[in-house]
């Protein structure tokens, strides 16, 4: 089936073909049968303990995602552009013809209900409760700068601010399973975790000239946030800037506020 759904980088609206199969294996078990009956290189695969899923990129962004379902079998996704329909189909005619296989229909995502603007109040209190509450504490944390700036900080879009947050703590949570993401930290954070507008580094005159903007301290240490995620509110702009550090097995925000100064500044 064909499912619209947003980019992790952009935010727009992107289309993927999305086809769903029954297995009768376990998960590490569908990888196995799987891997062997692609006939298609694997740019890489990895398991991704916080969302319980073994993760495969293929060429031309062509992924397949295996879930553990219920009495020992498992639940295989193959998502794809519309334009790597050709390695797309040969991946799930491929996949299909493993024995015990089932291909199952994909129910059409509900759409959700638009929620109303809160008021031009800062980002402090929602910020403070979702940090606080049991799926983020300890592993999302603010550095000092980020948490005295928060009461100047306006941004409306709270359903983005928490999806930010939300997946940066599944970031900590794999990172602190002891899993290096390598080079593939850009597709850990666009394509699986779906962040918008992730960049991995700053720029030059970023980090030479402004790194200020982008140091925070915690426990009387100094990070700087080289990756960061921008998120739009029309004009409005909520950029945050962050690092994973592993003695503190956590993400430090450096930053959470506006733009910092660019080469465009300079």
């Amino acid at each position: 089936m064909v499912f619209n759904i947003e980019d992790g980088a952009t935010g727009a609206s992107i289309t993927l073909s999305i086809n769903a199969f029954i297995a009768p294996w376990t998960k590490a078990e569908a990888l196995e049968h799987v891997l062997g009956a692609l006939h298609t290189p694997v740019e890489f695969h990895i398991d991704l303990p916080e969302t319980a899923e073994i993760y495969i990129q293929l060429p031309r962004r062509v992924c397949v995602r295996i879930f553990e379902s219920v009495g020992g079998h498992s639940t295989i996704y193959v998502e794809a552009p519309l334009d790597a329909n050709q390695l797309n189909g040969q991946v799930i005619t491929n996949i299909q013809r493993l024995p015990g296989v089932t291909r199952v229909k994909i129910a059409e995502p509900k759409k959700r209900k638009a929620t109303p603007r809160r008021e031009s109040a800062s980002i402090k209190p929602l910020v403070t409760t979702l940090l606080s509450s049991p799926d983020l504490s300890g592993k999302v944390l603010l550095c000092d700068e980020a948490v005295k700036r928060l009461d100047g900080v306006f941004f409306h879009r709270d359903e983005d601010l928490k999806n930010l947050l939300t997946q940066l703590g599944a970031a900590a949570k794999t990172l602190n399973e002891d899993l290096a993401l390598g080079s593939d930290v850009n597709t850990f954070f666009k394509t699986k975790l779906r962040m918008k507008g992730f960049t991995r580094f700053l720029s030059d005159t970023q980090t030479t000239h402004y790194g200020e903007d982008y140091t925070g301290t915690f426990q009387g240490a100094t990070y700087l946030g080289e990756c960061h995620s921008t998120l739009f509110d029309g004009t409005n702009t909520l950029s945050a800037h962050f690092v994973y550090v592993p003695e503190h097995r956590a993400i430090l925000i450096t930053r959470l506020g506006t733009h910092g100064r660019t080469h465009h500044d300079h």
